[in-house]
């Protein structure tokens, strides 16, 4: 025949695609602890946890800025969650995200700090690494006066089980997120007395850490790896801290029942 259709010269066949491109979405994709997952028009925040989560412990070949920034225009409010999302920790020393207290905490806390996360995980096993143990005392530091006690305790007493750091992270930023849209400027934002933020953080690592319950007391042989874990890892708070830290571990029988009436 004629024509292009019947000159008899076969078209050269093209070359098949690479399989890891086949099917490939046209979002992009994450790259972290989670393996490679695409963001879904519905869940800005989970990618945004997940993301935060690779990058705090290292594993984020790519680094999430870039990730970052094309979710932002997904967020309800942007301006709030990127300060606590962004590895560069936000403005100024108002707003630090979880990824960059990770790395602060482990480029300036003290050997003490170090030294109970070691010896709490040889005890009372994972629960107990350091990921956890900084999600924990982020969302007491960053949620203090904006985020109830009992999500932050909560959250320590799930993460123990689960493992499951994004989930954690979404329902902390649902409540900071509500918190902070009473005010219009950052510095407007309650604060809470040392006491209160000791007592919040030394039950969050019990519950995390410890097999024990709300009110129970913390055994003996565990009262000062709590007090350095607590200590160490809240960076940035005065000397008396350590005393507002002791004090709390003391009176942690006296606490049993805050949580369970602080519920919603």
């Amino acid at each position: 025949g004629t024509g292009a259709a019947g000159t008899g010269a076969a078209r050269p066949a093209r070359p098949a695609r690479p399989a890891r491109l086949q099917g490939a979405p046209s979002s992009p994709p994450v790259f972290g602890v989670f393996g490679t997952r695409t963001l879904s028009p519905g869940g800005p925040r989970r990618t945004l946890a997940r993301a935060t989560n690779a990058e705090a412990k290292g594993d984020d070949a790519f680094g999430i800025g870039k990730l970052l920034k094309s979710v932002q225009g997904a967020l309800p409010v942007v301006g709030l969650v990127s300060r606590l999302t962004a590895p560069e920790g936000g403005v100024g020393n108002d707003e630090c995200a979880y990824p960059e207290y990770c790395r602060q905490v482990y480029e300036a806390s003290p050997e003490g700090f170090q030294e109970a996360v070691g010896d709490l995980q040889n005890k009372y096993g994972k629960s107990a690494q350091r990921k956890y143990v900084l999600l924990c005392l982020w969302m007491v530091k960053q949620g203090s006066g904006l985020v109830r006690d009992s999500l932050v305790v909560d959250s320590a007493r799930r993460v123990r089980v689960s493992q499951d750091v994004e989930f954690e992270m979404e329902r902390f930023l649902n409540e900071y997120e509500e918190g902070m849209g009473k005010y219009e400027y950052i510095k407007d934002r309650p604060t809470r007395a040392l006491e209160e933020q000791a007592e919040v953080a030394v039950d969050a690592m019990a519950r995390l850490i410890l097999p024990i319950q709300d009110g129970d007391a913390i055994a003996a042989e565990d009262c000062g790896l709590i007090e350095d874990l607590v200590t160490g890892g809240m960076l940035g708070y005065p000397a008396e801290w350590r005393a507002c830290v002791r004090a709390a571990i003391e009176t942690r029988g006296e606490r049993g029942e805050r949580y369970a009436k602080a519920k919603r």
